[in-house]
């Protein structure tokens, strides 16, 4: 199975292109209409289908797509990326200590802006 170089690369363009938005967002905050948000919008749409071109053209050549194999893939999927999201999620309740009540209540309830009559 050989690697598609030049979607890697173009892969790369799109990370440059998010990480160059989102540093300068942090530095001044960027209008939607300027270039430059366009770049980070699109880079992150074109950087997942890329993401799932490349995974599919691996995966196409690896398996039967048998449920067995489906199974052991999503089981390597699961422990290969849910011990750094649980770390890096950790780690950020650590570092910035946020009021979960507030949060839960402000931002992720879905019936905070429910009212009767």
């Amino acid at each position: 199975m050989t690697r598609l170089h030049n979607l890697d690369y173009l892969r790369g363009i799109c990370a440059f292109f998010i990480m160059i938005y989102h540093y300068s967002n942090m530095v001044a905050p960027i209008p939607d209409y300027s270039i430059l948000s366009k770049f980070g919008y699109y880079g992150v749409s074109i950087f997942y289908i890329l993401s799932g071109l490349t995974l599919f053209h691996v995966c196409e050549h690896r398996f039967n797509f048998t449920f067995s194999e489906i199974k052991v893939f999503f089981k390597k999927r699961v422990f290969r990326i849910f011990p750094l999201l649980i770390l890096t999620t950790l780690l950020s309740i650590y570092f910035v200590k946020p009021d979960l009540k507030t949060i839960i209540l402000n931002h992720y309830w879905p019936l905070r802006d429910f009212r009767l009559g």
